[in-house]
């Protein structure tokens, strides 16, 4: 496919996250245009077909797969589907960008993984921070290293949204768990984004709310280069980040930290769909090129992560880059959720 093609994208799901960030993304690329949307409820498929302006919306997924205007299909669907259409799509020669968490088992991603593989489309799961520039910027400063060997890690991510606990996520069937599936798998792939392999896992967890799954959870990470790190998620907090507030339905809060043999990293970020720059600083021992001894404030590039995550999976499907986020990253992701919410029934720490 050339890069003067345009991509046609079918959405199957058109709930928030499509609203709030696929439809947006694909609306700000040139070349890309949502051609197919589907949904169960067909008042939800029909908002999203004015919001795209199409005159036709599909109660059906397998029609948008089979659209003859469709290149790439966009899995938004609940994790008990991602794995039906995912394959079909595949099978229909289609390229997949799935929503995390990739699926509720390992298994259900080996099946996605080798669906894609057999029919030699793309398959890039939806883990958007990795496209956060602030994130990307970070990274490169813990490559470069100048904060010397990381050694040990605090990620915090929190917000308050009481509707989950009525909601398809506090069904495991449907979900495959709780607030660890919502959201760890984001903060397991930035970790391994950072740090490199997990290798074992504990955890403690808890469910205020009402009975299981979790609406909170401890998490404390191993990774094969020796690294610690500490994870805490909620989905129930209400205290607002003083650096970036946001309102009381979100009260977003997520911070960062990463301290190595010769400084550290600190980052906050704003609430997700927010197009400003995350704030990051640098604190090393040494004067190095670029940073003074002590705390450095790096400026950093808004963030425009869905789009940028859009762009890049074009570019794989047009065969121009290699998958960042490949189907073997969702499975890995997926796995240091499964081994946290197996640690937190057994009390035992999980090897990966």
């Amino acid at each position: 496919m050339q890069t003067s093609t345009p991509i046609r994208f079918g959405l199957i799901g058109t709930g928030g996250i499509a609203f709030d960030a696929h439809i947006p993304a694909i609306e700000a690329i040139p070349d890309a245009k949502v051609t197919a949307v589907s949904n169960r409820s067909e008042a939800k498929a029909r908002c999203a077909a004015e919001r795209c302006g199409l005159a036709r919306w599909f109660t059906d997924n397998q029609q948008v797969i089979d659209h003859p205007e469709v290149d790439a299909v966009i899995v938004c669907t609940p994790p008990n589907a991602h794995t039906e259409w995912t394959v079909k799509a595949a099978q229909a020669g289609k390229h997949v960008l799935c929503e995390k968490p990739m699926a509720r088992t390992l298994a259900e991603c080996d099946t996605m993984i080798e669906a894609c593989a057999k029919a030699k489309v793309q398959l890039m799961i939806a883990e958007m921070k990795r496209f956060n520039p602030g994130f990307r910027k970070a990274r490169q400063i813990l490559q470069d290293g100048v904060i010397g060997t990381p050694f040990l890690a605090r990620y915090h991510n929190s917000y308050f949204e009481p509707h989950t606990r009525q909601a398809w996520w506090v069904v495991p069937e449907v979900s495959g768990g709780g607030e660890m599936m919502n959201e760890l798998t984001h903060q397991g792939n930035t970790l391994r984004f950072f740090l490199g392999e997990a290798a074992a896992v504990t955890c403690m967890s808890n469910h205020p709310q009402g009975p299981p799954p979790e609406d909170n959870a401890a998490v404390t990470l191993r990774f094969q280069s020796g690294a610690l790190a500490v994870v805490t998620v909620s989905w129930m907090t209400k205290q607002y980040n003083p650096t970036f507030p946001a309102p009381l339905e979100h009260a977003w809060d997520e911070r960062i930290e990463i301290i190595g043999t010769d400084g550290a990293i600190r980052i906050e970020t704003p609430f997700t769909y927010w197009k400003v720059p995350i704030q990051l600083q640098v604190y090393t021992e040494r004067d190095l090129p670029g940073f003074h001894k002590g705390w450095n404030l790096i400026r950093c590039a808004p963030t425009q992560h869905y789009i940028d995550q859009i762009r890049h999976f074009m570019r794989c499907v047009r065969g121009e880059e290699q998958c960042e986020v490949s189907g073997r990253d969702g499975r890995a992701d997926l796995a240091i959720v499964l081994a946290a919410m197996r640690a937190a029934e057994t009390g035992t720490t999980v090897t990966l």
